[in-house]
């Protein structure tokens, strides 16, 4: 890397024009494998929230488990394909913290099996966060938390209609 007179001081500018296409490449790259990521957490709450599979039981922790999961994968997901720095960093803290919470509590050996598969999505997310961190933003101030207001909005709004068509 050569840094261009023509540029601001302290910025680095791709010599050739073959580096500055691998560069377009792998930002053109990062965006699509967030975009997927975020899709995946989409699609995950599609198939797993209340009105798809609905709990045995209904009290005020199962609803709160529930909402909770359901407002976390809106949120991550649609950050993701926001391509939203705050969400790479969550869905990271994320899967690392289930992982060990299922390492620690695990007895049986399948338990340590689905550790390790979140251990290893950690890795990977990590990985991915810091290769592509210039990619991603901090996003809106102001329409973030609309983001996630309209997320916890949502997922009360699945939990209730699934309650009622339960007990109707």
């Amino acid at each position: 890397m050569v840094h261009n007179s023509s540029s601001p001081p302290g910025s680095l500018v791709h010599s050739t024009p073959l580096m500055r296409q691998l560069d377009d490449y792998r930002t053109f790259y990062g965006k699509v494998i967030f975009r997927v990521v975020g899709g995946c957490a989409l699609l995950l709450f599609l198939l797993w929230n209340p009105l798809v599979l609905p709990p045995r039981v209904w009290n005020p922790s199962v609803v709160a488990r529930s909402m909770a999961i359901d407002t976390t994968l809106v949120v991550v997901g649609i950050g993701l394909i926001g391509l939203r720095r705050w969400a790479g960093l969550l869905s990271l803290a994320l899967a690392g913290c289930i992982g060990f919470a299922f390492l620690l509590s695990s007895t049986e050996a399948a338990h340590v099996w689905i550790s390790l598969i979140l251990l290893m999505l950690s890795l990977f997310l990590a990985l991915l966060v810091v290769v592509f961190w210039r990619i991603l933003t901090w996003g809106n101030g102001l329409l973030d938390p609309l983001l996630a207001l309209g997320a916890v909005v949502l997922c009360a709004l699945i939990n209730y209609i699934a309650f009622v068509a339960r007990h109707a």
